[in-house]
This record gives C-alpha cells, sequence and structure tokens, in this order.
C-alpha cells in the first residue's frame, strides 16, 4: 500500500470539499457560511477580489464584518460572485498536500491552491488556503484571493503570431504603438529600473499605453555606474525580472551587477517598451480633477515636452544618497565619498580606510577594500544591525521558497500568501530562533569582535529578524553577509561604534574622543526617504493628501502607498527588491486597467 499516495488523494479531498463549501457561500452571498469557513483565528487576505485594494484580516468576526459591508448597495461577498473553483492539480508546486505550519495546527494542515471566477469584475482569480482541522471539521487558518486577469482583457501568456494583415513587419508595427505612446501616454512611469520595466510590461501587455522616463542615457546604467565588487545577495532564481527571462543555467548563483544591468537592458528591448532614456520629469506636475489628467513636463536631452497622462507611477527607488554634515570636511586631507559614488577599492592600496555606515553596502565595500589591500579598513557602525549568512538565508528561506522546481510565478504566489502580521509571528516565535542558532558561530564571532547586532525592527517588542527589516525597512539596518563577517570576526576588519564628531587632515574624531587614522572615508550612511523624491517632485503639499510614509506597514501589515490607490488619484508608487516589483506590479497595473474599462466601481 503507497501510504504517500493515499495522503495525497485524501488531501485532494478534503481541498476540493472544503472549496466546494467556498463557492456555495460565495455564490448565495451567504456572510454566516462563509465566515464559518475559517478558523477562529484564522486569516483572510484579500488582493484586489473584494475590493480594490490589499486587505489582511483575522478572526471569523473581522472576516464577516468586511464581505458583509456594502460599498455600493450590495456585500462584498454577494458583488464578488466568486464561483466556478478547481482546485489545481498541475501547477510546480505541486498538488494538495499535508503540510505542517507552526502557529496555525498542532498537526498538519493541507495546503491547496486554485482557481476561480468572479462575477464583479468579471475577472479570473487564483487562491491559497491553508485548512486546519478544528472539532473535525477542516477550516482555513489563511485563505488568500488574488485578481489575475478581468476576462477579455487577460494578459498574453501565448507567443504572438507576428503576421499582421497589412503585411507590417513586427518593428514596423511596434513603431506605430510606440509613436502612439509618445504622443498620449496613459501612464508616465518615471524611472526604468527594474521596478518601472516591470510595470511597464504588465501595463504594455494588457494594451494600456505606457511611457518610462529613465535619467540615465541607457537602461540598467543604475546597476553598471556601481561599484564593480557588486553582486546579489539573493540566489538567481528568485532574482529573475519575470518567468519569460530566466538566468542562463550557467550563470553564477548570485549574479553579478554586470549581468543585472545587461539583463534589464535586455527585458526592456525584448518586450519592446517605450522609454525615453536621459529624460527627468521636471516639478511640479499639476492634476485637473475635471478632466482627471496630468500636465506633466519631461526634459528630454534638453528638450521639454509637456505630456497629459493620466496616471504617473513614481518608481525611482530609494530617494538621494544621505550624506551627513561632517564637522572639519573642509580639513580633512584624505578622499571623501558617499557608497553610491565607490567604483572600486583598486586605487586606495595601501591607504587606511574608514567606511561609515553596517549594511549590505558597507560590509561589501570594506571587503573589497581589504581584497585590495588597503593598508587598514575600519568600519563605523552607528546601531546595531540585523546579520544573516547568505548560506542561512538560502537554506532556510530561498531553497523552501524558490527552488528552481517552482516556476518563479508559482513561487511568488507561494511566497506572498501569508499575511504579514503572522508571518512575523512565525518569526518571532520559530525563524529568528532557528536563524540564530543556524549564525551561531558567526554571530558569536561578530559579538566578540565588537559588533552589535540586533534582531528587532524600530523597537518592536519581538525579534522579527530580516523578513522584519526587509518588510518595514526594505532592508535597512540589515544585512545577508557574504564575507566580510568572517573578517571581522578574524580581525582583519575592525569595528569602531559611535557617530563622528570631527575630521582632522588625516584622522576621524568620534564623540567619545576616540581617534581613527584615514586616508580614505566612505560614507555608506544609505539614502533619503521615498517620499521626499516624492515631494520634489510633486511639491511639500503633496503630504497633505497621501502622508508621509511609504512602504511601511499600515495597521493590517499592507504597504502604504505602494502599488495600491493613494489618495492622490492618478498618482502611484512602486519600489521593493527583486520579487516585490515582479509580483506586485501586475496588481498596480490590473488596477489602471480597470479604471480605463470603467469597471473600478465602489466595491
Amino acid at each position: 500500500m503507497d501510504l504517500r499516495a493515499d495522503d495525497s488523494a485524501r488531501a485532494v479531498d478534503i481541498a476540493k470539499h472544503w472549496l466546494g463549501r467556498l463557492e456555495q457561500s460565495s455564490v448565495a452571498g451567504d456572510v454566516v457560511a462563509f465566515s464559518n469557513l475559517f478558523a477562529p483565528e484564522g486569516w483572510l487576505k484579500d488582493m484586489l477580489c473584494l475590493s480594490w485594494d490589499f486587505r489582511s484580516l483575522s478572526g471569523k468576526q473581522k472576516i464577516a464584518s468586511y464581505v458583509s459591508e456594502k460599498p455600493s448597495g450590495t456585500t462584498r461577498l454577494a458583488r464578488a460572485g466568486l464561483h466556478d473553483v478547481e482546485v489545481e492539480l498541475s501547477s510546480t508546486l505541486g498538488p494538495p498536500s499535508f503540510e505542517s505550519m507552526p502557529l496555525a495546527s498542532d498537526g498538519q494542515g493541507v495546503r491547496a491552491t486554485f482557481r476561480f471566477v468572479l462575477s464583479s469584475p468579471l475577472a479570473k482569480g487564483r487562491g491559497y488556503a491553508y485548512l486546519v482541522e478544528d472539532a473535525s471539521e477542516w477550516k482555513a487558518f489563511i485563505l488568500m484571493l488574488s485578481l489575475r486577469d478581468l476576462i477579455g482583457h487577460e494578459e498574453p501568456c501565448e507567443r504572438p503570431l507576428g503576421i499582421f494583415p497589412d503585411h507590417a513587419t513586427w518593428e514596423e508595427v511596434q513603431a506605430r504603438r510606440a509613436v502612439a505612446t509618445e504622443a498620449d501616454p496613459t501612464v508616465l512611469i518615471v524611472g526604468g529600473g527594474l521596478t518601472g520595466l516591470s510595470c511597464a510590461v504588465r501595463l504594455t501587455r494588457l494594451g494600456v499605453r505606457a511611457l518610462v522616463v529613465e535619467k540615465d542615457g541607457r537602461i540598467g546604467d543604475v546597476w553598471r555606474k556601481r561599484y564593480r565588487s557588486l553582486r546579489l545577495h539573493s540566489p538567481a532564481h528568485s532574482c529573475e525580472v519575470m518567468s519569460e527571462y530566466p538566468w542562463p543555467r550557467l550563470y553564477p548563483k548570485y549574479i553579478s551587477k554586470e549581468k543585472v544591468a545587461n539583463q534589464l537592458e535586455y527585458f526592456a528591448m525584448g518586450e519592446d517598451l517605450v522609454i525615453w532614456t536621459s529624460s527627468t520629469l521636471l516639478p511640479t506636475p499639476q492634476y485637473d480633477e475635471a478632466v482627471q489628467r496630468w500636465t506633466a513636463t519631461v526634459d528630454r536631452a534638453g528638450t521639454k515636452t509637456v505630456l497629459r497622462p493620466k496616471h504617473i507611477i513614481v518608481a525611482t527607488g530609494y530617494g538621494e544618497p544621505s550624506v551627513p554634515r561632517l564637522r572639519g570636511a573642509d580639513a580633512f586631507k584624505g578622499v571623501m565619498y558617499h557608497a553610491s559614488e565607490h567604483r572600486g577599492a583598486a586605487p586606495f592600496r595601501d591607504k587606511k580606510v574608514v567606511v561609515v555606515g553596517a549594511g549590505n553596502t558597507a560590509f561589501d565595500i570594506c571587503l573589497d577594500f581589504f581584497v585590495k589591500e588597503a593598508s587598514s579598513v575600519t568600519l563605523l557602525q552607528r546601531s546595531p544591525t540585523c546579520v544573516m549568512s547568505v548560506q542561512t538565508s538560502d537554506e532556510l528561506f530561498h531553497s523552501v521558497s524558490y527552488p528552481e522546481k517552482y516556476a518563479i510565478d508559482d513561487a511568488d504566489f507561494n511566497a506572498q500568501h501569508m499575511p504579514l502580521p503572522f508571518l512575523f509571528k512565525l518569526q518571532a516565535a520559530v525563524g529568528v530562533p532557528v536563524q540564530k542558532a543556524k549564525d551561531k558561530a558567526l554571530l558569536d564571532g561578530l559579538a566578540r569582535a565588537g559588533f552589535q547586532l540586533t534582531w528587532t525592527v524600530d523597537g518592536d517588542s519581538e525579534e522579527l529578524g530580516i523578513p522584519g527589516f526587509v518588510m518595514k525597512r526594505l532592508g535597512s539596518g540589515a544585512l545577508l553577509d557574504t564575507g566580510c563577517g568572517q573578517l571581522i570576526v578574524d580581525g582583519k576588519v575592525k569595528v569602531q561604534h559611535g557617530e563622528i564628531d570631527t575630521l582632522e587632515g588625516d584622522a576621524v574624531v568620534l564623540t567619545d574622543g576616540t581617534r581613527i587614522p584615514a586616508d580614505v572615508l566612505v560614507l555608506a550612511t544609505g539614502h533619503r526617504p521615498a517620499i521626499e523624491t516624492i515631494t520634489s517632485l510633486f511639491g511639500a503639499s503633496i503630504t497633505d493628501k497621501i502622508g508621509t510614509r511609504v512602504w511601511d506597514l499600515d495597521a493590517e501589515g499592507e504597504h502604504a502607498n505602494a502599488y495600491r490607490p493613494t489618495s492622490q488619484r492618478g498618482l502611484w508608487v512602486a519600489m521593493g527588491m527583486f520579487g516585490h516589483p515582479r509580483y506586485l506590479s501586475k496588481y498596480l497595473a490590473l488596477q489602471i486597467l480597470a479604471e480605463e474599462l470603467g469597471v473600478k466601481e465602489e466595491r
């Protein structure tokens, strides 16, 4: 008897039975029956299916209250009319299976993914359910409902024919599309990095005219211009730009910045995106509420062009470099620059180097100076840092959530199903203790060397580790160590703590009087908040409408002002690391498409 096959069949039966009840309650608009599908502390994560927003709710009472709301005269549940529910059996995630999830159940639950159709808007969706046994009845501990396509306006997933009635070439057809887009873009995207390109791809595939303006002269320069030793700190598969653009099989696991730059350029060319390089959006675009369009001026290599887009997406990433004002800077006789200007350590052989900061960039630059034989390298740490080795990150996260057997779209879907408040509980209870144990030798060595460690974010009472820093601060204050940590443990890179009081001709002096000899001072002090870039473009008054928070989490654990409506109509913000724009750009594009089609009614 094959017990594994028997378990698999039972998991499928459990999932199908529960999904049948989900469909029945949804078609009937039965709020009570729907809420009774959940465990007492269960979660509903709604990604544009029951409202045009991202919501995460915990507990049957909150879930029932949400789905029973009547923003347009009909309950959210009845209006959505979720139906044609089918369990997925053949995705790369596999069919329903028994799996354990700490804090969700004492035993094993059933994980299942499924497809469904919505009545309003007429759309296709994809769902994730983790079911637990509660009093001999299977109920949802987590249910995610995700909008995937508006029916009749699906994102293409098959190779186009490339043969046209007028016998035009592909290039001629794309050139005509480019002319129309430049003349009257529906969406103006500010920033041609991965985030901006991802948004442009999603919109263009959906038939929405999207124009990208990029300040550099070449797509990918945002990576090319950075320090030579830069490489990704996450494995290649998790850092694909999109499913159609996998990294070549024999590329290294941790991709170099030159290959990233070239892949971004190939991505833009392969998708025939309409891009103006050497171009910037000038302050201050004005929004006309009457016609619901912006008046925006773009400086394109010295030529000013006025555009009237309906939407502007700010995809400029981090803000400007954060450069502290240092007393005595004029007296310093050495070389001083921000980390964003670091091009390599080779010119500074035999020099005494001080690097201010303790994040990924600071560690990378310290490693660079050591390899290029600086006479001494000192890292000045101003506040404690959350550290995890790339090996542990790969073992505990990427090899689990992003194994190469998963198609990247499936991996993203699987990784994003969990509401962040529950993820944080898992991290505090299980994740961080395991991470600390895996990296014990490294962490103990860093502590002995005087490097200060933390696992809490902005005064949190619980230790959230790397995921907390990524989700709350886009990684600021945390790092994945690729080798500099061991140099600190071995005393080859020295550590000092504190703030700079003043600079002397050949030294950095700290507020406690410590004097550090220096020929080179590198300020790996990060970047200004993204809201500052937005206010520089749209004026300080924009914060009166959208507030001052971008990416920070709201009360339900969803990102504020990112990939979701801001309070300024027609203004969107997109940002994040590789997985975020790859996954979330589709939701942003669907919201804009729904507005263009007139189906984004209140719900």
